[in-house]
């Protein structure tokens, strides 16, 4: 369809650069070139055509330590930054208009949320949309503060609900996260590619091209490459395991346990950390753990024995037999990435995409290549998943009605701008390393940016929960949990919990169908 095609086209333009590149500079597509270099109407992907909004402002509410996906300064020398600052340019110049930010200080998880509240319960029309955490937005959905983005909203109703058509449909609204967050043909918060935390919080394998080859990983199973696994559609949790589990190499003489564990100085198969990179094992291995089409009622996961089978491998990964799979803390701020893997001491480590950009990634001695998260046995697509403080979009149903045609204008032409002018460098930004591109990691960035799998429980991660020895944990942390606490046989724990879960579903959705009543 037309959405993959055009996804192909980005992927082809970063491979083969010199072929696709067109005069001036400019991208295929029409995104070449800053605002006011004399584009005309079909230089945009978009078909809103060129209107005049005399010098108004639209202003976007976003937290601070996320403001490169809506804003950048003109000296950047950052290529994201840089792509960023031209998209906006090129959309201030087309519709005569200044973008205007609200940014909010970070202090907690809760500190957008917040402000958004208060906004809301004064009144106030401070920002024309805000772009806010999807697991905490949920509570604004219940709250009935969000105008229905599928109802009310000019130009973006148009294509969220023209998704999956093939001659209607749009390449920067992705068809399975917002049918995910739909429930009967109603939407509150949507994604488009303008979320570009969306994109750059989706986790990858990253493994260590120098440790495959002096070890002879991949081309001792008949492979040309880790890639060539990927390809051939062989890179299961169970050959995973099978690389590592025996790898991890005690640095000392005193043994080798976890607790023995030194992470200064040990060797590694496989590093992951025991939260956001834990949890998406779940959409890796096909489990959405509510299942939801966008028209039918949304329903809870079944524990059958293929999902039982998917959790019994992941547990096999950290805790059977074998010392090649250990869970790390990250650092007190989350940012920067483990020394066990930059300093080549693990063949493989999850990560979110944004930290392939990181420093000590492009400077570490090693080379490194990027695939997608395992799949399970018999399942025939690569599924990933992404961290759930990613933005979605949100529009206040304190806004007053005379906003919403500017709000849906500017919506649209920033997403599709973005589609056209920023995922291109983001990808190069991500597979170059030492001045080098690397054009199969580009082709696995393909497959998994196509491959996102989304869930209705993290959209609402306060509403549906259940309660553990670790406290009140939401629905979408099964899977972390359930490794955490070394919970092997999780049918019996689920059956114990169901009904909980089970009932604050029910009470959503009658929340969704009695949202304005």
């Amino acid at each position: 369809d037309m959405k993959k095609w055009l996804a192909l086209l980005l992927v082809c333009c970063l491979l083969v650069p010199l072929l696709t590149a067109c005069p001036g500079g400019e991208t295929p597509g029409g995104g070449g070139g800053g605002g006011g270099d004399g584009e005309t109407e079909s230089d945009f992907m978009d078909s809103l055509g060129d209107r005049d909004y005399g010098g108004d402002t639209f202003v976007i509410s976003a937290l601070n330590r996320y403001d490169y996906e809506v804003y950048a300064e003109q000296d950047s020398t950052e290529v994201l930054d840089e792509a960023v600052y031209r998209r906006n340019r090129k959309i201030e110049d087309r519709f005569r208009i200044q973008l205007g930010y609200d940014f909010v200080t970070y202090v907690d998880n809760m500190t957008h949320l917040n402000h958004i509240q208060k906004i809301y319960n004064s009144g106030n029309d401070t920002f024309d949309i805000a772009m806010l955490y999807v697991y905490t937005s949920g509570i604004l959905v219940t709250g009935s503060m969000l105008y229905d983005l599928r109802l009310d909203i000019p130009y973006v109703k148009d294509s969220l609900n023209n998704m999956g058509d093939p001659e209607k449909s749009v390449p920067w609204w992705s068809e399975d996260i917002n049918t995910a967050f739909t429930v009967n043909g109603c939407q509150y918060v949507g994604v488009s590619d303008y979320c570009i935390t969306a994109m750059n919080m989706t986790y990858a394998m990253v493994f260590n091209k120098q440790i495959d080859t002096d070890n002879n990983i991949s081309k001792s199973l008949g492979y040309e490459s880790m890639y060539d696994i990927v390809r051939q559609g062989d890179w299961t949790i169970d050959l995973m395991r099978s690389m590592v589990k025996d790898r991890y190499q005690d640095s000392t003489t005193t043994g080798g346990t976890v607790g023995a564990v030194d992470w200064e100085t040990d060797s590694f198969g496989f590093v992951c950390d025991t939260a956001t990179a834990l949890d998406q094992f779940a959409p890796a291995l096909n489990i959405q753990y509510v299942r939801n089409n966008g028209e039918e009622t949304p329903e809870l996961f079944t524990m059958d024995g293929r999902v039982a089978q998917a959790f019994g491998a992941v547990y096999d990964l950290f805790h059977g037999p074998g010392k090649g799979a250990q869970a790390f803390v990250m650092s007190a701020d989350g940012q920067n990435v483990p020394s066990v893997f930059t300093e080549g001491r693990s063949f493989l480590i999850a990560l979110p995409i944004h930290r392939l950009s990181e420093d000590a990634v492009h400077d570490m001695e090693d080379d490194f290549g990027i695939i997608p998260y395992p799949k399970a046995e018999g399942q025939s697509v690569y599924y990933s998943g992404t961290m759930d403080n990613y933005s979605v979009i949100c529009v206040l149903s304190a806004l007053v009605p005379d906003r919403l045609e500017l709000v849906g204008t500017m919506i649209e032409a920033l997403s599709a701008e973005t589609t056209n002018s920023v995922i291109e460098p983001y990808y190069n930004l991500v597979v170059t390393h030492k001045d080098t591109r690397d054009p199969e990691s580009v082709e696995m960035l393909r497959i998994i940016m196509d491959g996102r799998l989304y869930d209705f429980a993290t959209l609402h991660y306060t509403d549906l929960y259940y309660d553990s020895s670790t406290g009140t944990v939401g629905l979408g942390l099964l899977m972390r949990y359930s490794i955490n606490d070394r919970i092997a046989d999780i049918t019996s724990f689920w059956a114990s919990v169901r009904d909980q879960v089970s009932a604050r579903l029910d009470d959503l959705v009658y929340e969704y169908e009695h949202m304005y009543d």
